[in-house]
């Protein structure tokens, strides 16, 4: 199977329990694709800073908008 895994660390998600990986289980994880030959790009993630990363900016606009109760 041909196949290019891209790798990215979970962005901290107000409103989501899940946490980013240690820099020690990455290194695990790629280790292990390059031992299977598996071609990988670890890719850098962007506006964490600003909390403007995948996930954060859709959990603040949903923080925003009001609730719509059911009737």
């Amino acid at each position: 199977m041909l196949a290019h895994v891209n790798l990215i660390a979970l962005n901290p998600t107000e409103g989501y329990p899940g946490q980013p990986s240690s820099p020690e289980r990455i290194t695990a994880f790629t280790a292990i694709l390059e031992q299977k030959h598996i071609p990988h790009t670890l890719r850098l993630r962007r506006g964490t800073d600003i909390s403007a990363g995948c996930g954060q900016l859709r959990s603040q606009v949903r923080a925003q908008r009001p609730t719509l109760k059911a009737t």
